[in-house]
């Protein structure tokens, strides 16, 4: 079993941008672009993480690399950047974390550290 703490930072962002939506009451309402983008993300997140977590996939951290991406950008290609900026922000922040975690297990795993 492969623990490291990206894999569980990941997993908890994932579990975030699902709930972000009802905490955060993203505009227009839970049926949005903003909201769907958080819940198809998060639950990739939570998938992609949860099996990293179960087996070692070396895949795993390149699909979430760019899911982290698509958070930073997925605001503006979806056009929910003047209307949501809640939702903006959210993935934005949450993708940047995401993306550092993804980058620092990609270059450990170059290193072939364990646990990192």
């Amino acid at each position: 079993m492969a623990m490291r703490w990206q894999d569980w930072m990941n997993l908890l962002l994932g579990v975030w941008l699902i709930a972000a939506p009802y905490l955060m009451f993203y505009d227009p309402g839970f049926d949005g672009i903003a909201s769907w983008n958080s819940y198809l993300v998060g639950g990739a997140l939570v998938i992609v993480t949860g099996i990293g977590l179960a087996k070692l996939i070396p895949w795993r951290e390149w699909v979430v690399l760019v899911l982290g991406i698509w958070l930073i950008i997925s605001g503006l290609l979806l056009g929910f950047l003047a209307g949501n900026q809640i939702a903006l922000w959210n993935g934005i922040i949450t993708g940047i974390v995401v993306v550092i975690g993804s980058a620092s297990a990609l270059r450990a795993a170059d290193k072939g550290q364990r646990g990192a």
